[in-house]
């Protein structure tokens, strides 16, 4: 087999004769214009000898020419009997074309929206392709017709075109919903962990190999026994899902170690990444002065489908680490990956995501000093919020000391 030529395409050529692609341990070759005495196919075999000329068209492309004394007598084209299916060569770069003349190869990540990218023209009218959207980034099946021009191509179920989601890249989304779509989502997922995901693209819950949860509701944290307006963890209830949909943020935990998730068939949604909100339904939860939640608290997860930095000025922004732990955004931790999510409360408040039987949070009173809004004076006493009915003295005001001097 190391030694037999396979086809890797054919293609209608001109006057009613073949045109085929073929590769063997030497490299690629068009043969062009072949009457064969036999129909010429997909994965084929040729071995034998066969007459013609050498050339290259206008791109580089070698060429086997045929001419007026070409025949395949000599020439056995058979379909495979022990030898491995034809492959498409893979690890292929834009910067690696001219290497790979009319051969069959996959070359990822072209993103459609920068310069100095092969140009991808349907030459086989090849029913079913459709170019990409400007922006997307891709993964191409082709035939290299030029360094830098491409014919996609599909052979033994090879997606031509497969739309790239890569955790650390920018994405941009389509105009329009494009239907039948095969989408690669470059990320990595570790068993056992708890990580937010966001994609635009609605999928059954069983094509990602672990546990699917959607955030279904908010209720009140516990009382810290803490004196003035005390903000405690909220309790962000999770529950299974059979579906994934577009746009919305889940958490999933997968079964194993998931390097990288290919899914087919399915509509790449032009729906923005959404934020799903709840907040407690109870008039008052904890009152004053140990407030812990109330109607007025909202507790969101927001998708991303693109790398995002959020604020560390405030403990209003939390990230779901790579360990499946809830933390306070800091600068080492404010960076969210893309096709994630980040959680918002209210300033100061901890949270604790609850996912089945599994419970991770943080606590204000644990992780960070409890926020106290309003005017107190150093006894913990609320004070009037009209700054200038306070006397002279030294008074916490959003939990920061300030000093009043004199009444003007």
């Amino acid at each position: 087999d190391g030694y037999n030529a396979r086809v890797l395409h054919v293609a209608s050529g001109t006057g009613g004769g073949t045109d085929a692609y073929v590769r063997d341990n030497t490299g690629a070759i068009l043969i062009k214009g072949l009457t064969p005495n036999r129909p010429m196919a997909y994965n084929q075999h040729l071995a034998g000898w066969i007459t013609g000329e050498y050339n290259v068209d206008s791109n580089g492309v070698p060429m086997f020419v045929t001419g007026s004394d070409t025949n395949t007598a000599f020439l056995v084209i058979a379909d495979p009997v022990t030898e491995e299916t034809t492959q498409p060569k893979t690890g292929v770069t834009t910067s690696d074309l001219d290497d790979n003349l009319a051969d069959w190869v996959v070359v990822k990540d072209i993103n459609t929206g920068e310069s100095g990218n092969p140009t991808i023209t349907n030459e086989f009218n090849t029913t079913g392709y459709a170019a990409p959207y400007s922006g997307a980034i891709v993964d191409v099946s082709a035939i290299v017709a030029g360094s830098d021009l491409l014919y996609p191509v599909s052979e033994n179920g090879v997606p031509m075109l497969t739309y790239v989601l890569d955790a650390s890249k920018e994405f941009t989304s389509p105009t329009t919903a494009i239907s039948g779509a095969t989408v690669r989502l470059a990320r990595e997922f570790t068993a056992g962990v708890w990580t937010p995901l966001t994609v635009p693209f609605t999928m059954s819950a069983d094509d990602f190999d672990g546990t699917v949860m959607e955030y279904t509701g908010l209720t009140a944290g516990t009382d810290t026994g803490l004196t003035g307006t005390v903000y405690d963890a909220g309790f962000m209830q999770f529950s299974a899902t059979n579906t994934i949909t577009a746009g919305v943020p889940y958490m999933v935990k997968a079964s194993d170690d998931i390097t990288g998730l290919t899914v087919s068939n399915v509509t790449l949604s032009n729906t923005a990444a959404q934020t799903v909100t709840h907040r407690i339904t109870a008039s008052t939860v904890n009152p004053a002065p140990r407030r812990v939640m109330s109607t007025a608290d909202e507790y969101s997860l927001v998708g991303t489908y693109s790398p995002t930095t959020v604020s560390t000025t405030d403990h209003t922004y939390k990230v779901i680490t790579s360990s499946g732990t809830v933390g306070w955004a800091d600068s080492s931790t404010s960076g969210v990956q893309g096709t994630g999510a980040y959680i918002t409360s209210p300033a100061g408040q901890g949270v604790s995501l609850v996912l089945g039987d599994d419970i991770t949070d943080i606590r204000s009173d644990e992780t960070a000093a409890p926020v106290r809004t309003g005017t107190y004076n150093l006894m913990g006493v609320k004070m009037p919020d009209d700054w200038e009915q306070l006397p002279p003295g030294v008074y916490i005001v959003n939990g920061t000391k300030v000093i009043k001097q004199f009444n003007q």
